[in-house]
């Protein structure tokens, strides 16, 4: 059964687009919570799309021996635009400052309160269009990949985009910017912040010579004890 049993109308006091926003973003939530109204999926879903997996998904990767240049520059771009989707995010909603819809009540799992309290745009349609978007990207560049793989993300960020809306985390509009706002992070990743292979096969040497030594010290102190 829905929140409030019933979708209320459009507002004329408020901006007329965020007003229709509302009311779509309602009518969608009580639809769903009238017919079927399961969550389990929608919650597996939201957990696809959370930040901090995918980060240290990426990074767990990127140490992982035995892989291709190719794939490594993939995962390092991803790992890139991963940080700079939390920058944008952190920046759009504290200055945004939109109110979630009244009927999310349920708490999001290793969530920060004070910047996701607000609404504008949704994290996890910014997050899963830039995602989804490399990988039709390095697939296109690299080889790495495929057309199946491709079209299953944009599926993915598609289903969660949706998912979103009938939790009642997000209003349409919050996702649909979100989309906007993965693309401009895509455009950015692919263009001013590509690296070479060269470059990245540097900073992965780099960054495990790094690892090994501070294993080496801790060893050392551990032993001295």
């Amino acid at each position: 059964m829905s929140v409030s049993g019933k979708t209320k109308g459009i507002d004329s006091r408020k901006n007329i687009l965020i007003s229709i926003d509302e009311y779509v973003s309602e009518t969608v939530y009580n639809a769903y919570a009238d017919s079927l109204g399961v969550k389990f999926p929608l919650v597996i879903l939201e957990w696809s799309g959370h930040g901090i997996i995918w980060l240290a998904m990426t990074f767990a990767l990127f140490l992982k021996p035995s892989m291709t240049a190719e794939i490594y520059s993939s995962l390092f771009h991803l790992f890139v635009g991963l940080i700079t989707d939390l920058l944008w995010v952190a920046v759009l909603k504290p200055l945004v400052r939109r109110k979630r819809p009244v009927h999310d009540t349920g708490k999001q799992t290793l969530s920060v309160h004070v910047i996701d309290k607000y609404s504008f745009p949704s994290g996890h349609a910014t997050r899963s269009m830039f995602v989804s978007g490399l990988s039709c990207l390095v697939w296109f560049k690299y080889g790495v990949g495929s057309r199946a793989g491709c079209l299953l993300m944009l599926g993915w960020t598609l289903l969660l985009g949706c998912s979103r809306v009938v939790m009642g985390r997000h209003y349409v509009g919050d996702v649909l910017c979100g989309f906007i706002v993965g693309i401009l992070n895509l455009a950015l990743v692919g263009t001013a912040l590509w690296q070479t292979i060269e470059n990245v096969e540097f900073v992965r040497t780099l960054l495990l010579d790094s690892i090994t030594q501070v294993q080496f010290i801790v060893y050392e102190k551990l032993n001295k004890q």
